[in-house]
């Protein structure tokens, strides 16, 4: 999304493509299917784009973890379907 607006061009000169996620950007859930031709997706680009960007969701403090804390190089054991162990190692790095 952000690299169709750094071309500086007007919506009517974005491929079909980039109108597409241009649409997607501004969907709503309750939004109706979008349309399959440019025109036509134009036409609704331009129906949606006044509603502003969407918000960023934000994570609460409060929200447990997905996986237990674990030493940054501690190996994680998966199982494969054939039994096979198919572990990996997870590094997880804080940039400040």
């Amino acid at each position: 999304m952000q690299a169709i607006r750094e071309k500086n061009l007007p919506p009517e000169q974005w491929t079909s493509g980039q109108l597409q996620v241009m649409l997607k950007w501004y969907k709503h859930k309750d939004d109706a299917a979008f349309p399959s031709k440019k025109a036509n997706k134009l036409t609704r680009y331009y129906e949606i784009c006044g509603r502003g960007d969407p918000v960023a969701p934000t994570v609460s403090e409060h929200v447990a973890p997905l996986l237990p804390e674990t030493a940054d190089d501690e190996m994680l054991p998966v199982i494969d379907d054939d039994g096979s162990d198919c572990s990996a190692i997870i590094l997880i790095s804080e940039t400040v």
